[in-house]
């Protein structure tokens, strides 16, 4: 692997790095270029990349969803491992074909929707050449691997093969014998929970005013399940406070980033309102009431016995009165 890397010299007037929502992006950034090998890749863990650049986990969580929401990085899953891919990698390194490293992890999902299981020398090398020169692949010799996303789509279609098979193997029932259809209300279901999320995420973006990426969908996905706790209305006090400049003092921009750091702040009040409410109740101080009826002490007042002794004094003082 190089042991360099390079940005360009307009690197920070990048209006898409410009657009970051602080320095410690821009930073974190910059330790994802060092970072990653010569294809552009490498582990998407917040709690590794916090190790080696020494930020929170939480921090390097936010910033990876800001970076993917400004198009700079690609995040995806394979297996049990997430990955990040630098989107300009080949537009900010210059590097020759003889000294690149074939990358060890898989290439993220291609934007083309390729779904051939393998590439054959002769494709490899024209598609080698067509991005550049710089292979897209695990690797760009004949006879190995295919990419992982690849592979997972050979995978499914393997998967499937057998069960058509296992199902072939079944014996037939007998002629005299209707057999009862399969349920599909749990198909039915589980597809209208993801329209209702799909649109649910179309009406966040639209007031928010963002554009329906990956990054905000899962966003929606993670608390749209979170009682109490209303989207559209926390996206309506999120885009108010945007908009405000008296209480948007720094100038921060609308981003997933920030819109998720709203939510976790809600949901965080919400709990603790409720915690709050639980112990009243425990303890049974939730009964007090301005019109609950006063105390023994409250009525006992003032004694007025000393009075009377006062008025006693003074007339054995004063003297019998005149002709009485």
């Amino acid at each position: 692997m190089a042991s360099k890397r390079c940005l360009p010299t307009r690197f920070f007037e990048d209006p898409d790095v410009m657009s970051l929502s602080s320095k410690d992006a821009q930073l974190i950034l910059i330790g994802l270029v060092l970072m990653a090998d010569d294809e552009g890749r490498e582990l998407a863990h917040a709690s590794l990349i916090s190790r080696k650049l020494d930020y929170t986990p939480d921090l390097v969580e936010q910033v990876l969803s800001e970076l993917e929401a400004n198009e700079l990085i690609i995040l995806y899953q394979v297996g049990r491992h997430r990955y990040y891919s630098l989107t300009r990698w080949k537009h900010w390194q210059s590097l020759s074909l003889a000294k690149i490293t074939p990358s060890k992890h898989p290439a993220p999902p291609s934007e083309k929707g390729e779904k051939t299981v393998s590439l054959s020398s002769s494709d490899e090398s024209e598609h080698s050449q067509g991005d550049g020169g710089i292979s897209q692949g695990n690797s760009g010799k004949s006879g190995e691997s295919p990419s992982q996303y690849n592979l997972s789509q050979y995978n499914l279609s393997q998967r499937k093969l057998s069960e058509e098979q296992d199902h072939k193997a079944q014996p037939l029932p007998p002629a005299n014998v209707i057999p009862f259809p399969p349920s599909t209300d749990g198909d039915a279901n589980e597809e209208q929970k993801g329209k209702d999320l799909e649109a649910l995420t179309a009406q966040v973006a639209t007031i928010l005013q963002l554009p329906a990426n990956a990054a905000l969908s899962r966003l929606v996905y993670e608390f749209a399940h979170e009682p109490h706790l209303s989207l559209t209305g926390e996206a309506d006090a999120a885009r108010e406070w945007i908009d405000d400049r008296q209480r948007n003092r720094k100038g921060k921009r609308m981003s997933p980033a920030f819109f998720r750091e709203w939510l976790k702040r809600e949901c965080a009040s919400i709990h603790k309102r409720r915690s709050s409410l639980s112990e009243h109740e425990a303890t049974g101080t939730e009964n007090r009431t301005p019109t609950s009826p006063p105390t023994s002490k409250s009525l006992a007042g003032k004694s007025l016995m000393h009075m009377e002794q006062q008025y006693q004094q003074f007339q054995a003082q004063r003297g019998p009165r005149k002709g009485g």
